[in-house]
């Protein structure tokens, strides 16, 4: 909870986002269920280059592009130029895509075995 609130006091999460943290921590705790286990620093790295991709994405150079999507994705297929499988970068990413997917605002496929936090 600590590490949580010294996210939120320095602004590295927002109000939302703790709030979340918070019930999703307070909720395993309660549940007797094992904590997970994550590096926040990755966490806050790829949330804040989430927030600021369309602007580095549109002044980005091809080979910028490459590492930008690389930062965030292990592999990517692409058939008919549409993605149909994503793997993230790291594991821990699953966890913001799940927050994302939660409040509805990111769209596409699952990866595969991953489910969505329950309320």
């Amino acid at each position: 909870m600590a590490n949580l609130r010294d996210l939120f006091a320095e602004a590295d999460i927002t109000r939302e986002e703790y709030i979340g943290r918070k019930r999703a921590l307070m909720a395993s705790l309660n549940g007797g269920l094992p904590q997970p286990t994550y590096s926040e620093a990755v966490l806050v790295r790829a949330a804040r280059l989430l927030a600021d991709l369309g602007d580095l994405w549109a002044k980005a150079t091809p080979t910028e592009r490459a590492e930008i999507v690389a930062g965030l994705f292990a592999e990517i297929r692409v058939r008919d130029d549409s993605i149909v499988a994503a793997t993230p970068a790291h594991d821990e990413y699953l966890l913001l895509i799940a927050s994302a997917t939660a409040r509805g605002q990111v769209g596409g496929a699952r990866p595969e075995g991953f489910e969505p936090p329950t309320v």
